[in-house]
């Protein structure tokens, strides 16, 4: 259960774990939508919730999908956001994020920003959301 390693490793912050296991080429992208547990979620999901910046970075190196759902519609944008892992977030956005995407409180990565006065975070979110409607 390999994937299993590399999902504690995500949730753990192990750094040099991660980048073992994407070396011998596990699926950065592996996550359950079927369960209601925390294997729901991608690894990369994990990173971003639990604010692990070189883990994320890492992650989207090796390809990781950045806009995956998991039950509660939830993506690693708007997990980053909800904890407050404002340095997370322009990497997501960077990596190709949508940021109109709403989670199961019915809640944007730019309405977390606003709620906890992160205003240059909003600012760049809400220009992020108009880029995408426009595309």
């Amino acid at each position: 259960m390999v994937y299993r390693e590399l999902t504690d490793a995500c949730r753990e912050g192990d750094l040099v774990c991660v980048r073992a296991l994407i070396a011998r080429g596990v699926d950065v992208d592996f996550a359950d939508p079927e369960r209601e547990d925390w294997l729901s979620w991608t690894p990369l999901m994990h990173a971003s919730c639990c604010g692990y910046r070189a883990i994320v970075e890492a992650l989207l190196a090796a390809g990781a999908k950045v806009d995956y759902r998991d039950r509660d519609s939830n993506t690693a944008l708007t997990l980053a956001a909800r904890e407050g892992h404002w340095d997370i977030v322009p990497l997501l956005l960077a990596a190709g994020a949508d940021p109109t995407v709403r989670d199961h409180c019915d809640e944007t990565a730019y309405d977390y920003a606003v709620r906890e006065g992160q205003i240059e975070m909003a600012e760049r979110l809400k220009a992020a959301m108009t880029g995408a409607a426009a595309a």
